[in-house]
């Protein structure tokens, strides 16, 4: 017998068509996604860029704040010294300065303790984080003109200790 060559006929519906539609919009809305997920992936790391900015900068202004006060303190002192009326006498700071530069140390302590809050969320770049602050934070932590407010027991900065203890504390 002879082999018969035999076509067949493919014919669709309206039922296979409309499978067809749904498999095309499906794809299309897979690949929508993807994209969108991709964009918000993005959107991500530079809202984390933009909050590691403005740590820094929240830091750097109240200790650019900090060290034009003592600046200040350090002329005055200066020239208290070389007025030949106060021999004999030590150079007192002010009640009104004493309180400001309370302020002063207070709004470093807090600028280090919001940083080291957001770390802990994991709102910051831990590795980042890590490579910018530790050392700063350690040097803080053991700075007389920090000590004394961190050790204070009418404040907390439970963070920025828990902080500085992670990522200084080689037995942690």
């Amino acid at each position: 017998m002879a082999d018969q060559a035999t076509t067949e006929v493919v014919v669709w519906t309206l039922r296979d068509g409309l499978y067809s539609c749904g498999v095309v919009v499906a794809l299309a809305s897979a690949a929508i996604a993807g994209f969108s997920a991709f964009k918000t992936g993005k959107r991500d790391l530079n809202s984390l860029g933009d909050s590691e900015i403005k740590t820094f900068e929240m830091i750097a202004k109240a200790e650019k704040d900090f060290a034009e006060f003592n600046a200040s303190i350090v002329d005055e002192h200066d020239a208290f010294q070389l007025d030949k009326k106060n021999d004999g006498k030590e150079y007192e700071l002010t009640k009104g300065k004493a309180s400001l530069r309370g302020f002063y140390t207070d709004s470093v302590l807090n600028a280090y303790e919001i940083a080291c809050q957001r770390y802990l969320d994991g709102k910051l770049d831990r590795a980042r984080f890590s490579k910018t602050y530790a050392a700063r934070l350690k040097k803080l932590c053991s700075n007389v003109a920090y000590k004394e407010t961190i050790n204070n027991k009418d404040f907390n900065f439970s963070a920025l200790t828990k902080v500085n203890k992670q990522l200084n504390d080689p037995e942690n």
